[in-house]
């Protein structure tokens, strides 16, 4: 019975799980892009170079690869904190600490 279902896909048996691998495919690419979605939109003002529906959209059209690149701008041990908007808030809280008078 099921081999004669696979008459409905153009190659067959290849055709059958060339659109499994595609459903599958496409729906890591949503869980990931769901995901690097509400990680940016946490961060606020603090993602690297887009907003984070673009940082989505980017992670939907380019899968693991995008996703990859988001996480090594954010949250890897690669990026340097002291240049980008944190360093410019920990100069901003470092003036007004107690020990800057101390000095």
């Amino acid at each position: 019975m099921f081999l004669a279902s696979l008459d409905l896909f153009p190659f067959g048996f290849i055709g059958f799980w060339a659109a499994a691998a595609a459903v599958f495919a496409l729906v890591v690419n949503i869980f990931f892009a769901l995901a690097v979605y509400r990680d940016a939109y946490g961060h606020g003002s603090r993602v690297v170079f887009v907003s984070p529906a673009v940082w989505g959209a980017a992670t939907f059209l380019g899968g693991v690869l995008v996703a990859t690149a988001y996480w090594l701008m954010h949250h890897s041990t690669f990026r340097n904190p002291q240049h980008g908007p944190e360093a410019q808030q920990d100069v901003a809280t470092d003036d007004a600490s107690p020990d800057r008078e101390a000095r």
